[in-house]
C-alpha cells in the first residue's frame, strides 16, 4: 500500500517531508530528544544540521507589509514584492554601517569608499524608486541619506533595528535562497577588517 507522508514547515521556511516515524531532534526542558514527525507539536524547537544544503528555493515575500497612509508632501516609494540580492546587500550595508534618524524619517549608511556609496544610491533607486543623496561633512565619514517614512516603516517591519544594539539579521534574508544570503553578507562585510597578530618570541 501507499506509505503515509507527513510534512513539517519550520519557522525558517524549510520543509521536512517523511513518514510519520521519521525523527527530528527537538529541544525540550529535559534536553534534546528525538521525536517522530507524528509526535511534533506546533512551537517545538527543531535542530537543523549545519552544513546541509537547506537553502530556501524561493525568496521571502512582503505581502504582509502595509505602510501607513501618506500625508502632506511625503514622496511615494515603491516597496519590493520580494527579497532580492540587491535589497539583501542594502540591508547588510545598513546592518554594518547604517542607522535611522527617526525625527526626519531618514536612513543613513556611511562608508568611505566612493564606489560603495554609489552602489548604495543605485540600490535605493532600483529597489524603492527613492532618490538618495551622498552627504559629505568635514571631519566625518561620507554617508548616503534617504528620507522616507514608508522606508523606515518597512525596515521596522523587517525588524532590522535602528541603532547598533538593536541590529538583527532580518528573518526575510534567512528565508531566502543562498545567493541572497551571500549578498547580505557582502553588505555586512563593509564594516569588517583584518588584524594581524604578531607572535612574541622569548629570548
Amino acid at each position: 500500500g501507499v506509505r503515509p507522508v507527513r510534512k513539517v514547515t519550520l519557522r525558517s521556511g524549510h520543509k521536512v517531508t517523511g513518514t510519520p516515524n521519521h525523527k527530528l531532534l527537538v529541544a525540550t526542558e529535559q534536553g534534546p530528544q528525538w521525536r517522530s514527525l507524528a509526535e511534533l507539536q506546533v512551537g517545538d524547537y527543531v535542530a537543523q544540521q549545519y552544513g546541509s544544503d537547506l537553502w530556501s528555493t524561493m525568496p521571502a515575500q512582503f505581502n504582509d507589509f502595509a505602510p501607513a497612509a501618506r500625508y502632506g508632501s511625503q514622496k511615494a516609494v515603491r516597496i519590493p514584492d520580494e527579497m532580492t540580492e540587491e535589497l539583501a546587500f542594502l540591508l547588510g550595508a545598513f546592518a554594518a554601517e547604517g542607522h535611522i534618524a527617526r525625527p526626519t524619517y531618514s536612513v543613513v549608511i556611511t562608508n568611505s569608499v566612493e564606489s560603495v556609496l554609489q552602489r548604495i544610491v543605485a540600490a535605493w533607486r532600483s529597489q524603492f524608486g527613492a532618490e538618495a543623496r551622498i552627504v559629505r561633512e568635514p571631519g566625518k565619514c561620507p554617508g548616503v541619506v534617504v528620507s522616507s517614512k514608508t522606508i523606515v516603516e518597512f525596515l521596522d517591519h523587517l525588524r532590522c533595528g535602528g541603532r547598533a544594539r538593536e541590529k538583527r539579521i532580518p528573518d526575510a534574508v534567512l528565508r531566502s535562497p543562498r545567493p541572497i544570503v551571500l549578498a547580505f553578507l557582502q553588505g555586512l562585510a563593509l564594516d569588517a577588517y583584518v588584524t594581524q597578530l604578531r607572535r612574541c618570541r622569548s629570548r
